[in-house]
């Protein structure tokens, strides 16, 4: 296990829910951020294969949970 990448899952969770915290439930946190951890998975290994120099991979963790945080509006709202 990497520390920097268990931490960086643990910011793209937060980003991702940041987005949405006002308008779902406490419950849908949890698979909001797993869906942006997978998210930001797959952005890591994009970034390394098209070798783009992101030493804390700083660009996929705020894309992919900010992306995915906006659409995960319209799938949690409880409004």
């Amino acid at each position: 296990f990497d520390i920097g990448t268990f931490c960086n899952g643990i910011i793209v969770g937060l980003v991702a829910v940041t987005a949405n915290c006002d308008n779902v439930e406490p419950w849908a946190a949890v698979p909001i951020g797993l869906i942006a951890a997978t998210m930001y998975s797959f952005g890591v290994k994009f970034i390394h294969k098209i070798h783009v120099d992101d030493p804390v991979e700083a660009s996929p963790l705020h894309f992919s949970g900010g992306s995915w945080g906006t659409i995960a509006v319209g799938f949690f709202d409880r409004n």
